[in-house]
């Protein structure tokens, strides 16, 4: 089973370090537990959400 959603929104974008932030998505969520594997390549963030399942052993789903 494959599930997509894209989206669209606008937002202003922030002064100093959270415009700097804003702009370095692999920095800002490495170190929450889960995610795997993050890259930026220009516009496109992608990585791994990974878990442990009971039945299944560890499981990752991937992301862009």
């Amino acid at each position: 089973m494959e599930v997509e959603h894209r989206f669209a929104f606008a937002l202003q974008a922030p002064e100093g370090r959270a415009r700097e932030l804003l702009f370095a998505p692999e920095r800002v969520f490495a170190a929450l537990p889960g995610l795997e594997e993050l890259k930026r390549e220009g516009a496109r963030f992608s990585g791994r959400l990974c878990g442990e399942a009971p039945i299944f052993g560890r499981v990752c789903f991937p992301f862009e």
